[in-house]
């Protein structure tokens, strides 16, 4: 006598009995280990996943390829990496010269802090003039982490 079932699905199974009566419920037999194997033959499950992701992957490159040369075409080197300050010789110096405005440091004397500006702190301080007098001012101080721009 036997049983045969056609719903089960190929992997690895165990099957284990037991006896139940009017009486009482009988013991577990031992585990038969049994395995179906898949006869449909066709494309395993890792096969499976391989291509989808080879085929993901030509498909990213097969985009990826020229839309990279068109964006390399388009706009080439225009986006530099680093900016680069330039002159033009014909209308700046290569040589420093003070501004009008500019003191010597000598000639300036902070008395007191005022309090901190856009660019810095801000002091309050006597300018000694070439001909002995002082003229009290404002001095502005840049920040040591202030840039060019």
């Amino acid at each position: 006598m036997g049983y045969r079932s056609d719903f089960l699905k190929p992997g690895n199974y165990s099957l284990r009995l037991r006896a139940t009566s009017l009486a009482q419920t009988g013991n577990w037999t031992t585990p038969l280990y049994f395995v179906i194997p898949d006869t449909r033959g066709g494309l395993k499950a890792e096969l499976l996943a391989v291509l989808i992701i080879a085929v993901i992957f030509i498909i990213l490159i097969a985009f990826g390829v020229p839309f990279y040369f068109y964006y390399k075409k388009k706009y080439g080197n225009d986006i530099p990496t680093m900016l680069y300050a330039s002159v033009n010789p014909e209308y700046m110096s290569a040589i420093y010269e003070p501004d009008e405005w500019e003191v010597p440091r000598e000639k300036i004397a902070l008395i007191q802090e005022l309090g901190q500006g856009s660019f810095g702190m801000v002091y309050k301080g006597e300018f000694k003039t070439d001909d002995k007098g002082v003229v009290k001012c404002a001095v502005k101080t840049v920040n040591e982490s202030a840039s060019l721009r």
